[in-house]
């Protein structure tokens, strides 16, 4: 704003050595004026803009988490030389609530790790077992999903969480 004030009172100043006219001074008064109002507007944008940004991000962090269990029948089966099998049992538990295929679980909003285990069967109990995954949640999201991979050390994947600790 002021450097407008300075480049107006330079272009007056520097093109007419003597003093201005009522008719100049007139002109001058209404761009002055033309420009604080300008600048005085662009305040006020700026101002709403930062005020819906904080608006909009406090919201989302009060908004809950929504983690939905996106595991698919393909994701479970398991390719070995003799053939290629699914588990007749697996199950998914979020900080011990069980969380079946396709549904969803809601953890608050302040959350920042969940652990989730997975069990699985295969052959009728013959060959079994279960691991815990620890995940840091990453801030201000509110939805994540859950996939499995055979191939990955840790098996169960967060997209929106960072790998803290495996316990098998």
């Amino acid at each position: 704003m002021f450097v407008y004030l300075f480049l107006i009172a330079a272009i007056a100043t520097s093109s007419t050595p003597e003093l201005p006219t009522t008719h100049d001074e007139k002109e001058l008064q209404e761009i002055i004026a033309m420009l604080t109002t300008e600048v005085a507007l662009e305040d006020a944008t700026a101002s709403e803009e930062a005020l819906v940004t904080s608006s909009c991000a406090k919201a989302t962090a009060d908004r809950p988490i929504t983690i939905t269990n996106a595991i698919s029948a393909d994701m479970l089966k398991y390719k070995h030389w003799t053939g290629t099998y699914s588990p007749e049992t697996f199950t998914v538990h979020i900080d011990g609530t069980e969380v079946a295929q396709g549904t969803q679980h809601t953890v608050p909003a302040e959350t920042k790790t969940i652990d989730v285990m997975f069990t699985y069967s295969f052959m009728n109990g013959m060959r079994t077992g279960s691991k815990t995954v620890s995940y840091q949640l990453h801030e201000n999201i509110t939805q994540a999903d859950i996939t499995f991979s055979w191939k990955e050390d840790h098996k169960i994947l967060v997209n929106n969480g960072t790998l803290l600790k495996v316990t098998v």
